[in-house]
């Protein structure tokens, strides 16, 4: 019996996400507090980089003991412009002065090499919760919330993590949406700092219009490759949920984007196709009480006739239905022997397809 991940889009799942620092700091919130996505729960202090000041070389100074003319000592706050070293030159006149380059604390001196190393103000790193829900772990390096919520996962996707609320763009599952469709949208709709869902996908025209507008992301069917590296990469979050090139909206999308309109979200375009899969990810911060709950836990069993998508290699994005299931491991060109599935594409092509690149429909 094989199983695979599948897409997860549901009106009601019980959420569980880790949030963590890169090294010790403090956390801002105790234990059964409840949090929303834009509040700051962890902090730490980032230190500065280390700015090494060279004497001797400077001044050209081999054998003569220096240690004497050394003006700051190990630990002293020191700033931009504040002398280092001054040796005084013959009758006292014409003194070799060597200032501090930046403002920062001095962490080290090495008298016989005579280099100084001065580090830089540190600054301070906040991470917010991401979700809303309730903190059922938190020590001083991470914490851990967990909620109810409508959940959408993606296919892929570029940028960070933003929160905002929703904003549908209605009759648009098969739709490419324009620059002037965004424009007739903020006629009716504030898009300032807010998430926009819906159409088949977007031109470009009309994502530069949406940076205009500050909206912070977009979670769209699908859209051209020339988006993976384009102006927009780092000006706002952007996720699929179908493939590229172009695919309409599925109806199980137009449920959740319906409940969620007006509602606030967290959407994520981290990708991570290898191991410790991580996917983007739409969180709609509403419980939906009327929906039976699901597990986020979204392995699916394997069957022949079963949807699939291609979520690696050369082919990724592509839908098809599994054909039939190999009993016996196969060998791939790349060496890998492992356990595989012919799949029919809809346009009628097959292919031979590790498990590990498929994922349920």
């Amino acid at each position: 019996m094989q199983y695979t991940p599948r897409l997860l889009v549901s009106p009601r799942v019980h959420i569980k996400r880790k949030r963590e620092l890169p090294i010790p700091g403090e956390c801002l919130v105790s234990k059964g507090a409840t949090v929303n996505s834009f509040q700051p729960v962890l902090q730490t202090i980032i230190k500065g980089d280390i700015r090494v000041v060279k004497v001797r070389e400077l001044l050209g100074i081999k054998e003569e003991n220096i240690k004497d003319f050394f003006q700051i000592s190990e630990g002293q706050e020191v700033q931009s412009g504040d002398s280092l070293f001054i040796r005084k030159g013959l009758f006292g006149f014409f003194p070799e002065i060597i200032k501090s380059p930046i403002t920062g604390l001095i962490e080290f001196i090495n008298y016989e090499a005579g280099h100084v190393g001065i580090r830089s103000a540190g600054r301070k790193f906040e991470l917010n919760a991401y979700v809303t829900g309730v903190v059922t772990e938190c020590d001083n390096i991470s914490i851990t919330v967990e909620s109810e919520a409508a959940l959408v996962k993606g296919l892929y996707g570029f940028g960070g993590e933003v929160a905002g609320t929703l904003v549908y763009i209605k009759n648009s599952s098969d739709k490419i949406i324009t620059e002037e469709d965004i424009r007739e949208l903020s006629k009716t709709r504030d898009l300032d700092s807010c998430i926009i869902a819906g159409g088949s996908q977007f031109s470009l025209e009309a994502v530069r219009e949406l940076v205009k507008l500050r909206v912070r992301g977009v979670i769209t069917a699908s859209c051209s490759t020339s988006f993976i590296n384009s102006e927009f990469s780092n000006k706002l979050v952007f996720v699929i949920t179908e493939g590229f090139g172009k695919h309409f909206e599925k109806s199980n999308l137009f449920q959740i984007y319906t409940l969620g309109d007006g509602e606030n979200c967290s959407l994520s375009g981290a990708v991570q196709i290898r191991a410790g899969a991580i996917r983007p990810e739409l969180i709609i911060h509403k419980r939906f009480s009327e929906y039976p709950i699901e597990s986020e836990d979204s392995s699916s069993k394997l069957e022949e006739g079963a949807t699939v998508r291609i979520i690696r290699g050369n082919k990724i994005g592509n839908l098809g239905k599994i054909k039939n299931l190999i009993a016996q491991p196969v060998i791939f060109d790349s060496g890998i022997e492992t356990f595989a599935a012919e799949v029919n594409f809809l346009d009628g092509s097959t292919t031979i397809s590790p498990l590990a690149n498929l994922e349920m429909i």
